[in-house]
């Protein structure tokens, strides 16, 4: 049994290392953790869309960003505050773009 252990701890030890190591060559032209401050440094953005997303902008104060209760969106049991990832994505989203994002809670 203890000799079954060692095994199956030496071959989960070796996935992992495989599986973490990545397949990377000298050909690889792929670039990790770029990260744009806006929409406008998002390559092959035209001025068209800058355009009509500061359109946006003007006419609007805020988007409501609809989910329904889930783990991706609830209320804390505390104070009642929207949580979860798409609260975190509305907060980058409006980084992002400039036009607030607010996270709403809707019931089928």
């Amino acid at each position: 049994m203890r000799r079954l252990l060692l095994i199956l701890l030496a071959a989960l030890v070796l996935f992992q290392l495989v599986a973490c190591s990545g397949a990377k060559n000298a050909n690889d032209t792929s670039v990790e953790g770029v990260d744009y401050a806006t929409f406008r440094d998002v390559p092959g953005v035209t001025a068209e869309e800058i355009a009509a997303i500061e359109e946006l902008a003007k006419r609007t104060s805020f988007f409501t960003y609809g989910m329904t209760m889930s783990t991706e969106c609830f209320r804390d049991s505390e104070d009642s505050t929207t949580k979860g990832y798409s609260v975190l994505f509305c907060e980058w989203l409006t980084e992002f773009i400039g036009i607030r994002f607010r996270p709403v809670i809707y019931n089928w």
